[in-house]
């Protein structure tokens, strides 16, 4: 599946700014548990790099300055990517957020939690497609 963020017209943020909302709220599944390690911070950057289209050292140096404690809260993150981004870009979002999640091969009760968060925060019902995200891990 290609993902057309750059191509979608919003009116209301730039396709920079949609790069810095899903980076940030991505990097925000990596430091759930508090702390984010090596594979979970470079999943981030392979995903911003290769989906969202962003170059590299961008992608470095946002990382670097990301601070967690100074972030938007989830709330307003996806909020804004909800009124921005197309229903199918939103499922896409949720697929990244759960490939970070499983980055060390299994999620715990707060990455679970992040994730079915966001999936309401983006207005994406909780349905077949959620549930074989979780049931991964129980297999």
């Amino acid at each position: 599946m290609t993902f057309h963020l750059f191509g979608h017209k919003t009116e209301k943020l730039s396709a920079a700014a949609l790069q810095d909302l899903v980076l940030k709220l991505l990097l925000q599944m990596a430091w759930v548990d508090g702390k984010a390690d090596a594979k979970e911070v470079e999943a981030v950057a392979r995903t911003i790099e290769r989906v969202y289209m962003l170059d590299p050292a961008t992608v470095r140096s946002k990382i670097n300055d990301f601070d967690q404690q100074s972030e938007d809260d989830i709330d307003t993150l996806a909020g804004k990517l909800r009124d921005n981004l197309p229903v199918r870009e939103r499922v896409q979002l949720l697929r990244d957020i759960w490939s970070v999640a499983r980055t060390n091969g299994k999620t715990d009760r707060d990455e679970q939690a992040f994730f079915y968060r966001v999936a309401e925060l983006l207005d994406i019902e909780d349905n077949e497609f959620l549930e074989k995200c979780i049931k991964v891990d129980s297999h």
